[in-house]
């Protein structure tokens, strides 16, 4: 995992995002993250890598809710990329905080198409 929090401005809509090049990594992790001194941008080597930038919309309850690869699995037709939703339950109260959140993970290129899989879970109420 290269990094993960709760505010991007990134992306207005959930989305999930593959680059292949540090120009475009550089510009969506430049619009992750909420911290005064950011930490340095990862230098990724692109000609064998590539970077999963995952995304979510504008949810409440900073810290309640959240999206991240679970697992990466390949065989010769498909990798799979297992992604994990978790989400407050329906009805469940909120505070007034607002969260982006999103993760941005390396991982070996691969020849074989990609599929995304999403589980979501959903988190009882406190």
């Amino acid at each position: 995992m290269l990094r993960e929090g709760e505010v991007s401005a990134y992306a207005a809509h959930r989305q999930i995002e593959v680059f292949t090049s540090q120009e475009d990594f550089e510009t969506a992790y430049d619009l992750s993250g909420s911290e005064i001194s950011p930490p340095p941008i990862p230098v990724v080597d692109f000609s064998n890598s590539l970077v999963i930038g995952l995304f979510l919309h504008e949810l409440p309850s900073m810290g309640e809710q959240s999206i991240g690869v679970k697992s990466i699995t390949k065989n010769s037709l498909a990798t799979t990329v297992n992604i994990e939703l978790v989400k407050l339950k329906e009805g469940c109260p909120s505070d007034s905080a607002i969260s982006q959140p999103y993760q941005f993970i390396s991982m070996q290129k691969t020849d074989v198409p990609m599929v995304f899989k999403e589980t979501l879970v959903e988190k009882a109420c406190e």
